[in-house]
């Protein structure tokens, strides 16, 4: 169930979603829905869409390419409208500010582009198994 709400997420990843449409495009009540996350991730529905658009936020951020240069762009392209609320929200999951990780994806590149060693980049809990590999083995 949950790689069906990841798939309903990334095909609206810009607009807001809501437990009744989840239910709808499930075919499952609001309480099957919920108590199901919540055995599954240990969250609510709304509670996992948020911390998982963060995630994308936050992945976004660190690919530093010209679009998500502006943590303005990365927000309302992963469906925060309130600013300040998305800045408190990430900084309370990833323990930085949003533009600090992007400063600092940013001075990582820039060290590489100047010879100053591998890039490693770290790959976040939160999107393990959410390829579509994933999405196909819980599926099947």
């Amino acid at each position: 169930m949950v790689g069906w709400v990841d798939d309903l997420l990334f095909a609206r990843l810009s607009e807001p979603i809501y437990t009744t449409q989840l239910c709808e495009a499930l075919r499952i009540s609001p309480r099957k829905l919920h108590d199901a996350m919540i055995a599954v991730c240990g969250m609510s529905p709304h509670a996992y869409l948020k911390a998982r658009r963060l995630s994308l936020a936050r992945r976004a951020l660190l690919t530093t390419t010209s679009e998500a240069r502006l943590v303005k762009r990365v927000a309302l392209a992963h469906g925060f409208w309130h600013f300040g609320n998305f800045s408190r929200d990430y900084r309370a999951l990833f323990g930085e500010t949003p533009s600090e990780t992007l400063a600092r994806a940013v001075g990582a590149v820039a060290a590489y582009d100047r010879g100053g060693g591998a890039l490693t980049c770290r790959r976040d809990p939160a999107e393990a198994g959410a390829g579509s590999a994933g999405r196909a083995a819980r599926a099947g």
